[in-house]
């Protein structure tokens, strides 16, 4: 019975941190640097898949066909 006590209150003050998580989220400024950060950080990982199988050119090389 304890630990369902337990889980309870860490329920609870989880419930508590995730609504005072989405009060500070309501500023827009904050909203936005998210935005930008997760899209930065997206567009770094899309760059760097490359790199699993070798750094090769990946634009267009007239050259590249012959």
């Amino acid at each position: 019975m304890e630990i369902k006590r337990k889980l309870k209150k860490f329920a609870g003050k989880a419930r508590k941190v995730f609504v005072k998580f989405l009060d500070v989220m309501s500023d827009n400024r904050i909203l936005i640097a998210l935005i930008l950060t997760f899209s930065f950080s997206i567009a770094i990982l899309i760059r760097i898949t490359p790199m699993r199988w070798g750094v090769y050119l990946n634009e267009f090389d007239p050259y590249y066909e012959y």
